[in-house]
Formats: C-alpha cells, structure tokens, sequence
C-alpha cells in the first residue's frame, strides 16, 4: 500500500467510498450481484454503498479491480493517473534543475507538491520536497533546504526507516554546510544504527548514509572512521542496483583514499564515477568528478592541468545552478593561482567570496579562505595581517568542529608567533588546536558500527580533496606535538613537564579510543547543541611510598562510594573483589599511563 494511503483511507467517510463505488458500478451498468461476486455478496455491496460499513483494503482493491479503476481513486477519490503524472513532473523537474533551469523547476516542484499535498499523497509530496531542497541546497539557501528535508521526513514518520533516509541526508548534508558539523554527524550515525539494529537493513539506504557521512568524518579529521565508513559502503556496494547510487560512493572513496595520500587508486575510483555520469547525463555530479580530479592534480604538483579541471568544474556548476558548490570550488581555485605564484589574484578572489561565506551560510570553507589569505600575506611579509586572518578563521573551525583544520591553522598561527619571539602567545595557540585534537571520544556503548577530508602525510601544506586548501594532514599531529613540546622547553625552562603534557594528551586519547587523536562526534540528542558529559571516577592512589596515599581502610571505603553512586560506570570486574585489589589495580593502571 502506497505511503499516505492509509491515512486518506481513514479521512476518507464510509459513505463518500460508498458514494463513488456507486456512481462508478452505476457508470458500467453493473448490478451489486455482478460487481461482488465471486468474492463477496450483493448484500455486502450494498451495505459498503450505503455507508453503513467501512470497506476493508482487500475489498477496495478487489472493487477497485472489477470496476477498472484504481485503489487510490476508489479509496480516496483520486484522479485517475495521477500519481503517475506527479512521478513525470518530478522527473521533468530533475532535468530541469541538472540543465541549469533552477527557477522554472522549483516552480513546476512547488505546484507539483501543491496537487499531492491537496490529495494526501504524503509519499510523492516527500519525494518532491527532497527534490525542492535539494535545488535550494544546490544555490545555498541552506536554512530553507534544510526545512524542506525536515518537513520531508515528518511526511513519513509512521513509514519504515529506509523510506525517510534521503530526507535524513539532505538534512544533515544542511547541517553540514551550515557549519554543524558534528549534529550532520549525529543525524547519520543515529540513523546508520537504527537501520543496522533493526532486523535486516536496507543496503541502499545504508550505502547512501555511508558515502554522505564521509565528508563530515573527514572535516571534523576522524580520518580512519572515514575509511572504515567507506569500507563498509563498498562491500555494500553488490547488493545495490543502482548505479548512479554507487558512483557517488566511488566519488566519496575517491576522497578518502585522496586524504591518505592513495592518489592512484583514488584515481581509479573518480574514472568509475564519471564514467557513469556521462552516461547517464548529470551534470551537476560529474562536475564534482572535474573538482576532484583537479585536486588530485594538484597534489601531484601538475598545477596548470588541476586549474584546468577545476575550472571546469566551476562552469559546469554554475550552469546548472549549482553557486553555493561554485564558491567551494573558487576557494580551491585561489589556492592553486596563488601556488602558480598569482597571489594577486588568488587574494581579490578570496575577498569577493568572503562577502557571501560566514557563520552558517558555509562556514568550513569561510575559514579556509581566511587561513589561504593568512598565508599568502605571511609569504608578503605582512605578519599583521596573516595573524589576524588566522585568528578569524580558528573561531569559525572551533564552531564547525572541524578538528584537522583547527589543529593546522593554530599550527599556522603558533609558528608565526614564535618567530615574533612572542612564545607564550604561540604555546596558547598550540595548546587551542591540541585540545581539540586530544578531545575524547564517547564511551564504545554510544559509538555507531565501526565504520569525509584530509591530505596525504608527505605535505603539510595539502589540500582538502575536493573541497578547501590547507587541512591538516592524516598523521602530522604527531610532528608538531614534539614541536610545541619544543617551544615550551624553550620557554619555560621545564622540558620533562612539556614532554609529560604531551604524553598525557596521548595516553588519554588512547585510553578512549581516538587513533592519531580524532576527534568525539558525540551528541547529546536532548540538547542540540551541547556535548553530553559522562562523570568520571578519580583514581584512588594507595601505598605508603605514593605522595597522596590514604590508608587501606579509606581505599576500600572510597571504592565502594564510588561503585554505590554509578554502578554503571564500574566494571563487573570490581564488584565482588576487595576495594583495596580493586583500588590498587586502578592506581597502577593510572601510573603506567
């Protein structure tokens, strides 16, 4: 039964489905005895015209069969053939939209929705309001696609999971381009859960919020959740028909195996992707192939073939209506112009789009043209002007939780501190991007299935593959961890206590999970917009040589406080052992690390 049906169904009066099988058997000539045998009586028939009973599904579609019409029509009065014109003016509006024809395929979208939303088709009208916001998505009218895939998903809560998981996309995509990057994560993971934990999933809905959940990975530097989220889509990736479906995940594997440094393969990738948007003429997608590849050209220092393709790129995106995506592509522009030594350029270029780029409205990519800007004036010798470039791009990363980009742009900053001997201001730097980076992730129980961007680690200098210039790259935290440690040795004269603070930032790191120090993309779903806090048990130092140690009595007593009071936090393991065992394996474990 189509979605939205059953609920029409109910709206719908006994007597108004009795009023039209009448009218209709009337139309044919047919008598009551003619129309229910042999399923039914004409008894029955007659009591259904009447209205005195609710005719079941089964019988409507029986009915509906004898009196050569359709379900919906006999049920809730539909025009014959409508669902299926709706279907052909959406398909009319996607090619619309991918030609470039934004305005007239948002208007035939809008009277589209108003006919289904007029008939209670609740099914096409989410359909076609994915298709609206996406177009409005496409043109950076963030705030009011992300209504539409909101209102998309409402359409069919009481509906299957796998149902509402391209209004869930969209959605998150909205959140992501907005700058909240770690909600469009939350939104993905939570779904990918759901639809993993809820019997036998869906492999299409689970490969499109798979390859959609890369690029946040990648922006907030979960590097390795974004190739395991790869990993997983593409054994995904037999059982799904569709190919345009599968080609957009060999765009987003193309991506992270960019971010490793595996440009070959992420080569081979992006050729099957395009292929497939040749075939099937989408412009807008094989434009994002254009945009990638210039990356890629760009890392292997073929600058005049990246900006080659990465005009392209932006021409076939501004002709189908694509600007927001156009601007995105810009600012990879200006880094490639100012690395072929047009800085000039690269700078008036930058400016424009920054009048358009801010909190919100694209914020990841507002701060990386803040930070190329930083850069390009460094190089100038203008230290005034890149600090204050760098310092406007870090508040904008910090809201976007975008760990990587953070981390790189305070390296940017505490470097250029330093050699302005200001070495205090530069450790303050440093430690804001360590924070980040050093951040915990949350507890394995509220981590998704093991499952997007980042450049290769020979370059500290790479570029985001498709997307913006100068992330962090997979791996460096490490190095300028040693070189903060440096600075602050340096400065204060305390070498073991600046090694320590580095080993600390490590060990907790690892204690919780993080590999090269990812970042939590945890969320508290109560409350949007604040991370949940988990309380933690204090170590319980015991022996007489340890400079805080209490006495067994105490040990024992504070350890069985503390099992009382969280119970959950514990491990099984405690309960039932002394306190005093139980504290002391606890201090160990805490002095070794």
């Amino acid at each position: 039964m189509p979605a939205g049906n059953d609920g029409a169904v109910q709206r719908g009066s006994a007597k108004e489905v009795g009023a039209r099988i009448q009218r209709l058997r009337t139309q044919l000539g047919l008598t009551q005895r003619q129309l229910a045998e042999p399923e039914y009586t004409a008894a029955y028939v007659s009591t259904v015209e009447s209205g005195k009973v609710r005719a079941s599904e089964t019988a409507l579609r029986y009915l509906a069969g004898r009196l050569d019409t359709s379900y919906e029509q006999l049920a809730m009065g539909l025009p014959t053939g409508l669902r299926t014109e709706l279907r052909e003016g959406l398909a009319e509006a996607v090619g619309l939209l991918d030609s470039g024809s934004d305005s007239q395929a948002e208007l035939l979208l809008g009277e589209l929705l108003q006919r289904a939303e007029r008939h209670g088709l609740a099914d096409l009208e989410s359909e076609l309001r994915v298709a609206l916001g996406t177009s409005l998505l496409r043109r950076g009218a963030l705030a009011e696609s992300r209504a539409q895939f909101e209102q998309a998903q409402t359409l069919l809560a009481d509906q299957p999971l796998p149902a509402r998981a391209r209004a869930i996309r969209g959605q998150a995509i909205a959140h992501q381009l907005e700058g909240d990057v770690r909600y469009a994560c939350y939104l993905l993971e939570k779904t990918i859960n759901e639809l993993n934990g809820g019997g036998l999933p869906d492999p299409g809905a689970l490969l499109l919020l798979y390859g959609t959940i890369i690029t946040p990975y990648l922006d907030m530097g979960a590097y390795e959740r974004a190739t395991k989220a790869a990993q997983l889509a593409l054994d995904l990736a037999p059982q799904v028909p569709d190919p345009v479906a599968v080609a957009g995940l060999h765009r987003s594997v193309a991506r992270t195996l960019a971010a490793r440094g595996r440009f070959e393969e992420a080569e081979a990738y992006l050729v099957k992707a395009q292929d497939v948007y040749q075939q099937w003429e989408i412009r807008a997608e094989l434009a994002q192939c254009h945009w990638m590849r210039g990356y890629l050209h760009t890392q292997h220092g073929r600058l005049a073939e990246a900006e080659d393709e990465l005009r392209t790129a932006l021409d076939m995106l501004r002709a189908t209506g694509a600007a927001f995506h156009a601007v995105q592509v810009e600012v990879e522009l200006a880094d490639v112009r100012w690395r072929r030594g047009h800085g000039a350029d690269a700078e008036q270029l930058l400016t424009s789009l920054l009048a358009g780029l801010g909190p919100g409205h694209g914020t990841v990519h507002a701060a990386a043209a803040h930070r190329l800007l930083g850069m390009i004036h460094e190089q100038r010798g203008d230290a005034a002007e890149a600090e204050g470039h760098y310092r406007a791009a870090i508040p904008l990363q910090e809201g976007a939780d975008a760990a990587g980009d953070l981390a790189d742009t305070s390296r940017l900053l505490g470097d250029l501190l330093n050699r302005q001997g200001r070495t205090q201001e530069a450790i303050d730097a440093y430690r804001r991007g360590l924070v980040r980076l050093a951040r915990p992730a949350p507890p394995p129980s509220a981590r998704p299935p093991p499952l997007h961007r980042s450049p290769p680690a020979a370059s500290t200098d790479a570029q985001v593959p498709g997307s913006r210039p100068g992330m962090a790259p997979a791996g460096s935290e490490g190095g300028w961890r040693e070189r903060v440690a440096l600075v602050i040795m340096g400065a204060e004269g305390t070498p073991w206590g600046a090694v320590g603070a580095v080993r600390r930032i490590r060990a907790r790191a690892h204690a919780c999970g993080v590999r090269r120090s990812e970042p939590s993309h945890g969320y508290d779903p109560a409350h949007h917009g604040r991370r949940a806090r988990r309380p933690r048990l204090r170590p319980v130092p015991v022996g007489g040589s340890h400079p805080g140690a209490r006495t067994r009595a105490a040990a024992a007593s504070r350890l069985r406080a503390a099992t009382t009071a969280h119970p959950g936090r514990c491990p099984a393991a405690w309960r039932g052992r002394s306190g005093m065992s139980c504290a002391r394996d606890r201090s160990r474990r805490m002095l070794r690390g």
